[in-house]
């Protein structure tokens, strides 16, 4: 371990410990700026080590338990240094070289442990990142076919009110029980000789509204019902409902069905710069996007299932 003095820059004599929070903090914070990652990016991998150091030293400092452990060693460093200089030229460096081993040894027993702490933290990472995007895509499947199904609702809800809307004054409804199959195309080759404006045709109700451009044509159609009707197996209802009297009521169901509840990932500008530093190649920024997504994801799935129990 670096000494932290040296490593803030603080100068204390040998025999006491005189240093106070105020000064280290402010050594802290005077090299931080100096050294932070965002300042030096032309030196980036430089500057985060230096960074590390500062804060490690700065930590020590400010924490009395590791501060009364350092100064404890510092003294005893001191002293071991003043018999140390006291010692004849052979016992020197026998001592030398003895520390010199002891250190190596240290050095090599915690580069190993470095290593080992490195490799766990990728697997442990990597299987993060994996449980990350298969709860991912089993949220986003889950919302999809909920999705679907509530567009799918929305359709034949839509349907419907363009049924009612088209129950105009100039509009016949044309039914038919037979397993005789009628679509708009037939129907309107029927009328050909009338003027029909539009046919909308339900083929698994087997009915069909047809509205004509006047009401002389609907009489026309009314008057030969018999010919061009019923003779075909096809029954026949004159609408009466006026335009100006329907009105639309979109129901809350319907609104759900237009509003996503999906996150959109996409107006996160905060996220799109992580993604974005995930995609150059950052491990950190890339298990940061993933475990946000999911965060937003499982948000997405509780309101939904909140939603779901007010609709019920």
């Amino acid at each position: 371990m670096e000494d932290p003095l040296g490593v803030l820059g603080l100068q204390v004599s040998e025999e006491e410990e005189t240093l106070t929070e105020r000064d280290v903090t402010k050594a802290y914070r005077k090299l931080a700026l100096k050294w932070h990652p965002d300042k030096n990016p032309e030196n980036r991998e430089v500057a985060q080590t230096m960074f590390m150091k500062i804060f490690v030293a700065y930590e020590t400092l400010l924490d009395p338990e590791k501060r009364a452990q350092y100064v404890a060693r510092r003294k005893a460093t001191w002293r071991n240094a003043k018999r140390h200089s006291q010692m004849d030229a052979k016992r020197k460096l026998m001592k030398e070289q003895l520390e010199k081993r002891e250190k190596e040894a240290a050095f090599r027993r915690q580069n190993e442990k470095v290593r080992q702490d490195v490799e766990t933290n990728s697997k442990q990472a990597e299987e993060l990142k994996r449980r990350c995007r298969d709860e991912i895509e089993k949220l986003r499947e889950e919302w999809k076919q909920d999705e679907r199904k509530k567009m799918s609702s929305a359709k034949e809800d839509l349907y419907g009110q363009q049924m009612r809307e088209m129950l105009l004054e100039n509009c016949i409804k044309v039914s038919w029980h037979s397993e005789d199959s009628w679509n708009a195309k037939r129907l309107q080759e029927l009328l050909a000789h009338i003027d029909v404006v539009d046919v909308v045709v339900s083929v698994s109700k087997r009915v069909a509204l047809v509205t004509f451009s006047s009401k002389d044509c609907l009489y026309r159609a009314l008057d030969q019902k018999d010919v061009l009707f019923l003779k075909n197996g096809l029954k026949v209802q004159q609408m009466g409902i006026h335009q100006e009297n329907t009105k639309r009521n979109v129901s809350s169901n319907e609104q759900l069905a237009h509003e996503s509840i999906m996150p959109r990932i996409s107006h996160d500008k905060e996220l799109l710069d992580i993604r974005r530093k995930a995609a150059e190649g950052d491990e950190d920024a890339s298990l940061e996007y993933e475990q946000r997504t999911l965060k937003k994801l499982r948000e997405a799935a509780s309101k939904k299932k909140t939603l779901n129990k007010e609709k019920d």
